[in-house]
Formats: structure tokens, sequence, C-alpha cells
């Protein structure tokens, strides 16, 4: 997968590889197309390549289909039985061929352009013998120093790898037109 716009592809095996992982009874869709259609179609060598095709004409025009503008918000009881407006978690429910493409633009080829460009300092990937008290001992630690230096920062905690549809999009969007310059994929997934 490329990062140019013109040069964007999800090949078949990419598309294949991404739906043997998921799990077959993932809710999603409201056009009744979920995640099991999607792994009966890899079943089918011309079925898959047709629909990595589609998902790279979307990526390369910027035009995604009507039915990605659709989401289903639902509110999910954070301690089961207790139904209070702030003991409840939304979440956003979208078409399976959109989570499929937003794992391809943002999840693996954002992470990818991020890690090859060293934006991502080494410190942020676990490492042998380093525990979780020393991950938020150094955060700290670099905290202290940008407040002490008077240094603008943030911290942003994102697992843009795997838990994709958690990274704030907006901000994930300007960090891949940086870096690859794709507007057509970014539009496509905003939109």
């Amino acid at each position: 997968m490329c990062g140019d716009g013109k040069e964007m592809i999800i090949t078949p095996e990419e598309f294949t590889l991404f739906w043997t992982r998921v799990g077959e009874f993932t809710s999603s869709s409201s056009s009744g197309v979920h995640y099991g259609h999607y792994k009966a179609a890899i079943q089918d060598p011309l079925i898959t390549k047709l629909l990595a095709l589609q998902l790279t004409i979307i990526a390369r025009s910027g035009v995604p289909p009507d039915s990605w503008s659709v989401g289903l918000q639902v509110m999910l009881e954070k301690i089961a039985g207790v139904c209070l407006v702030e003991k409840l978690r939304a979440i956003q429910l979208y078409e399976a061929d959109f989570n499929c493409f937003n794992y391809f633009i943002f999840g693996r080829a954002a992470m990818n352009s991020l890690t090859e460009n060293g934006y991502l300092p080494e410190e942020l990937f676990s490492q042998k013998g380093s525990t979780a008290e020393d991950a938020k001992f150094d955060k700290t630690l670099m905290a202290d120093l940008s407040r002490q230096a008077r240094h603008p920062m943030t911290v942003v905690s994102a697992d843009a790898a795997y838990c994709y549809d958690r990274v704030n999009h907006i901000i994930m969007s300007l960090v891949w037109l940086v870096l690859t310059g794709n507007t057509a994929a970014i539009v496509a997934t905003l939109i």
C-alpha cells in the first residue's frame, strides 16, 4: 500500500488478511451488510479483487458510498444494570467496509508513516524488561520537563495500529496529510 493518493492500492491479499482476522459476529452496518458477508466474500478470489479495488478507488477519488455517512450511536452500560446517563458509554457503529477502509488509512498506513518518519519515539514501544510503572514515570518526567521549560505539550493515548476507531480522526487526518499528502483518502473518511 502506497501513501500517495494516485498510487494508493489496497491489494486483494491485504483485504483478505483484514477480513480473516475480524470476528464474524461483530455488529455493524445499518445497511444490513455486516462482517459475516465480507468473511464469506473473501472465499471467492474475484469478489475479493473487486472489493479491494472498490476501496482503492475510494481512496484515490475521495468519493465514498452514501452508506458511509450513516452511523448508529449505541449507549452501553459500563456497569451491568446501571442505566444512569453518566454511567453509560457511547459507541458509534459504522458500515463494515468503512471500518475496513479506516484500518487501511488510519490504522496501518498512518502508523507505518509515523514510525518510518521517526515521529514516534522509541520509548513509546514496549521493551523487554520495562514495566507499566516505567512508562508512567517516563510520561510524568516528560510532562515535568515540558512544564519547566515552558514548552507546549500534549499527551495523546492512541493505538492507531489496532484501535484505529478510537483515534481522533481530525487530528490523525492532519498528521496523515502532512506525512503523505493524500487528501482523497482523508476526504472519503471524513465525509
